[in-house]
């Protein structure tokens, strides 16, 4: 009889695996995202963007994908952070 298969594995250490689901979480995942976001918009004077609240809401909802694809907004992330 053949065993039904299984959750792919991510390595041979035992911990790996259970590190990588903790670090994956979706409540971690948000935890970071919210605090990014918190960190952005609390330094955003910091920034060349304009100060409208429109500016800051779309900027901060976006932050993960723009920091990810735009250098000019990395830089100015970490200006504000």
């Amino acid at each position: 009889m053949e065993e039904p298969p299984g959750l792919p594995v991510i390595s041979n250490v035992p911990i790996v695996g259970p590190l990588v689901n903790t670090l994956l979480s979706p409540l971690v995942l948000l935890a970071v995202y919210a605090y990014g976001g918190y960190r952005f918009m609390s330094g955003f004077s910091k920034t060349p963007y304009a100060d409208t609240l429109t500016t800051k809401v779309d900027l901060t909802a976006l932050w993960p994908v723009l920091f990810v694809i735009s250098q000019k907004f990395r830089s100015n992330f970490k200006r504000a952070v």
